[in-house]
């Protein structure tokens, strides 16, 4: 009687427990790695630094000369409605779980950075282990997404290695995630600092 009682649990947990239901193969995602954020007239234009896996996928036959990343922008009133256009551009969804960094051009944060944080904060697929850094005016958060680096093949990763070693040995430079600068913001007496590039 046990037997068939563990049996029994064992084929509805086999139903309940399923695993591929929410999949999504390499092949059909465009992994973003930086966001920037600047102003084009009233609209947010919204940039994504996207990795080509076979660019920087460590091959015998060396890499072809391309550029490890690929950038795609849009013009738009909001920057979740130009994250969406940006499927007439690419031919993949974009998938934002690996950012490594978001750069907001002094436009948009001296606007406030309320639309901003609103829509990384909300999004489910997002962590939250990814800084955040202001472009100086004169240049865009897009500009900042475009250095290529002999040392580092993607620029997000760039950025976000040199402020991490940046912090930690120089005072006046610091790192700021989204769940930090979210707490400086809704904490009565701080106020929030951001690195500027």
């Amino acid at each position: 009687m046990k037997k068939r009682r563990l049996i029994i649990i064992m084929l509805l947990m086999t139903i309940v427990l399923t695993g591929c239901w929410n999949r999504r193969e390499l092949n059909e995602l465009a992994i973003a790695v930086g966001f920037g954020v600047d102003k084009d007239g009233e609209q947010y234009r919204f940039s994504v630094q996207v990795v080509d896996p076979g660019e920087v996928a460590a091959n015998k036959g060396g890499t072809s000369g391309r550029t490890p990343v690929t950038m795609y922008h849009m013009s738009a009133p909001t920057i979740f409605e130009a994250l969406r256009k940006m499927t007439t551009v690419s031919p993949r969804k974009i998938y934002n779980s690996h950012l490594r960094i978001l750069v907001i051009g002094e436009a948009v944060a001296k606007d406030g950075l309320g639309e901003v944080l609103d829509f990384v904060s909300r999004d489910q697929e997002m962590r939250t282990d990814f800084y955040i850094v202001v472009a100086k005016e004169g240049h865009t958060a897009e500009e900042a997404l475009k250095i290529l680096t002999p040392i580092e093949k993607i620029p997000a990763n760039n950025l976000f290695h040199s402020l991490a070693a940046s912090a930690k040995a120089w005072a006046p430079s610091t790192t700021v995630t989204l769940d930090q600068l979210i707490a400086d913001l809704v904490s009565e007496g701080k106020q929030p600092v951001l690195t500027g590039l």
